[in-house]
This record gives structure tokens, C-alpha cells and sequence, in this order.
């Protein structure tokens, strides 16, 4: 009976989940009404047959996680799956509608935060709300073919004279031949192979990337690999970096780290010293072995 009485209470369809799903909604309702009123307040100075959203973000910014403010490209909204999602900054809303609003802190309001749709509030072009708790699939309010149209932009451009660029190594996903890697092209590169001391800055637009193999490159700047939301598999292979901070930043998303390296590299008391403020929870396993070895141990971690 006890345990009949508490799923009543708080299980799936309980009083009190479904009493949170109400007030979510009315906190939606509230949202989605108070961003309307602001619309219509610019509304003449909007162009006639624009985006409402885009033109929404450009009069009030402060409402909205902009990436390009945050140094991440030079967009106004979070790209995925070749949709753009204008999301919400929960903390620069008014007070009275940001305490009507259940969740939307965005996680530890990082960009990846926001990228994996982690517990947010955003807007689709016809000024309805949603809400994702964690991913696409957690949409509430909304279905998921209502939360944007489609875009489509050149994100990098393979130009080979320029090895300092990311764009230079992605040839091979260049479905179109067209010497471009578009929006609709990027969840496809799940794997990415470094072969030169290219700038990492803008890997974070590698959405879809779980596993990166840097071969034989030396000194490299790891910069920019924390903000990449599924990167779980580092192989360091006969390469160093000065620092390897960026590796400890990916936290709870890194499961497999690994080095080989040959003679004389000194690298592992930068690695211990440099990964040592963080926590790597999910690291199941860290190889470490020398070339010139004829055996390779790699070992599960407890």
C-alpha cells in the first residue's frame, strides 16, 4: 500500500509531477506571451517578411543565448542537426516571468550546455515556446518539426593553402564536392584525424564528434575541444601538447584517453600536473605506452 500510495504521489503520472507539468506550462504560457508583447513593441521597425525570431534577437539580445557574444562563431542561435534553436537566458528575464518559469538554468549555462538542449527554453520563427530538458527528443510543447526551419550555411571552406585552418582536413566529408562543408554535412563527421598544428578554435561546430586522433603532431593547442558536446575518445599518437587542460574540461563526457609516443618524449608530468584540478569520471580507459615496446597495455579503470 505504501508503495502504491507514493507512486500515486510522485511517480510518472503522479499529483505532483503532473502538478510540475502544469505549472510549466503556465510559466510557458507566461514566456511565450511576455516575448510576444516585446515583438510588438519593435514590430514597426521590423522588415516587412523577415524572420520574426531573427529580428526578435537583434532588438532585444539580453533575452537570448547569443553565441557569437560568447565567442562561439558568428551566429545569434545555437546550430544543430542543420536547425537553428534561438534559446533563451534565463537569467536576464524580468523577475516576474523568470519566477514562473520550472527549470530553463541551462546547466552550468556553458555553450554545450546549451547546445545538448540541457534543460532550456526557446523560441521557434512563430514566437511559440518549448522546452528541452536534456536533447531534441525531451521537446516539450512543441513538436520537433515546429522548432525551426531548416538552415543551410557554408561552415567551413577546404582550402588546402591554408593548413592552419580546421576546414583543411575535412575533405573527405565534403558530400557535394563543392570544396565547402555545409550546415547539413556536419552530423555526419563523427571521427576527425589531425595531421597538422591546425587551430582547434572552431572544432565546437563538430557537433556530432565522438573521436579524435591526432597523429603525429607536435605542440599543439588543444583549445576549443571542451566545447565539443559528444567528444569521448582522445588518441595522442606519437603528439604532445604544452597543455593538456582541455582534455580535463571535457569532464564526464571523456571515457577513452590514449597515448603512444616514442623515446625521450617528456609529456607525462605536464598530463598529471595539467589534468589534476579535474574530474574525469567516466574515464573507463587511459593507455599510456612507449613505440619502441613490443607490448601495448591498456587497462579498464575502476
Amino acid at each position: 500500500m505504501a508503495g502504491v500510495s507514493l507512486n500515486a504521489i510522485v511517480g510518472e503520472n503522479g499529483i505532483i509531477t503532473n502538478a510540475m507539468t502544469a505549472k510549466q506550462k503556465q510559466g510557458i504560457v507566461a514566456l511565450e506571451e511576455f516575448l510576444q508583447e516585446k515583438y510588438l513593441e519593435k514590430y514597426e521597425d521590423f522588415e516587412e517578411n523577415s524572420n520574426r525570431i531573427a529580428n526578435f534577437v537583434k532588438a532585444y539580445p539580453e533575452y537570448f543565448y547569443v553565441p557569437r557574444e560568447k565567442g562561439f562563431g558568428v551566429l545569434d542561435y545555437i546550430e544543430y542537426n542543420g536547425k537553428a534553436f534561438y534559446l533563451i537566458e534565463k537569467e536576464n528575464l524580468p523577475e516576474e516571468i523568470k519566477g514562473q518559469l520550472v527549470g530553463g538554468e541551462a546547466g552550468n549555462g556553458e555553450y554545450t550546455d546549451y547546445l545538448g538542449l540541457n534543460d532550456v527554453y526557446g523560441v521557434n520563427s512563430k514566437l511559440k515556446v518549448y522546452y528541452c530538458s536534456g536533447g531534441l527528443d525531451s521537446i516539450q510543447n512543441l513538436g520537433k518539426e515546429e522548432v525551426d526551419d531548416a538552415v543551410e550555411r557554408d561552415v567551413f571552406t577546404l582550402d588546402s593553402t591554408n593548413s592552419n585552418e580546421l576546414g583543411s582536413l575535412l575533405s573527405v566529408y565534403d558530400s557535394n564536392k563543392d570544396g565547402k562543408i555545409q550546415s547539413s554535412e556536419i552530423s555526419s563527421i563523427t571521427e576527425l584525424e589531425i595531421t597538422e598544428a591546425v587551430d582547434l578554435k572552431d572544432i565546437y561546430n563538430l557537433y556530432s564528434l565522438e573521436k579524435l586522433i591526432i597523429n603525429k603532431v607536435q605542440g599543439i593547442k588543444l583549445d576549443g575541444i571542451e566545447n565539443c558536446m559528444k567528444l569521448k575518445f582522445i588518441w595522442f599518437f606519437e603528439s604532445s601538447t604544452l597543455d593538456y587542460t582541455p582534455v580535463g574540461k571535457l569532464g564526464d563526457k571523456l571515457t577513452n584517453l590514449y597515448f603512444s609516443i616514442s623515446d625521450g618524449n617528456d609529456y607525462l608530468s605536464n598530463l598529471c600536473e595539467d589534468l589534476s584540478n579535474y574530474d574525469l569520471p567516466n574515464l573507463a580507459y587511459l593507455g599510456l605506452w612507449r613505440l619502441c615496446w613490443w607490448t601495448i597495455e591498456v587497462r579498464a579503470l575502476d
